[in-house]
């Protein structure tokens, strides 16, 4: 798989790791445990892609519309589009680290995704978009 694309998926596991780090989802930060230190180290699963995208809604750096764009994107068993639609996210994403900064409990919008993340980022529109996805795998 592209380097770029597993580059990219390293950093936003190790960012959903430290964000659910904490008393609001304990139960999530195993699953992002997996993917930063455990058995699915440096592996790629759409969705950890769809997570971001989520966030990136949830903040407001993308619509709804832009977001089920990229999902259809990566819905596709084309390689390319899986490449555009990691680059629309690493460019929204730049974005939001450039206004709040990576991942930091101090930053009050970052405060309220922790609090709102099992239901607001990783929720059940998330499962079920995953389960497409990965049958394209």
């Amino acid at each position: 798989m592209e380097k770029r694309i597993i580059n990219l998926t390293k950093k936003i596991c190790k960012e959903h790791f430290e964000m659910t780090n904490g008393d609001d989802c304990k139960n999530l930060n195993y699953l992002w445990y997996m993917y930063v230190h455990g058995t699915k180290k440096n592996t790629f699963k759409p969705f950890v892609f769809l997570a971001e995208l989520s966030l990136l809604h949830y903040l407001k750096y993308i619509d709804k519309k832009s977001t089920n764009n990229v999902i259809s994107m990566l819905e596709s068993t084309d390689k390319e589009n899986l490449f555009v639609a990691s680059q629309v996210i690493q460019f929204y994403r730049k974005e939001r680290i450039k206004e709040l900064g990576e991942f930091n409990i101090k930053e009050p919008k970052y405060v309220e995704v922790r609090k709102s993340y099992e239901t607001k980022i990783l929720n059940k529109d998330i499962w079920s978009n995953k389960k497409k996805l990965e049958n394209n795998e």
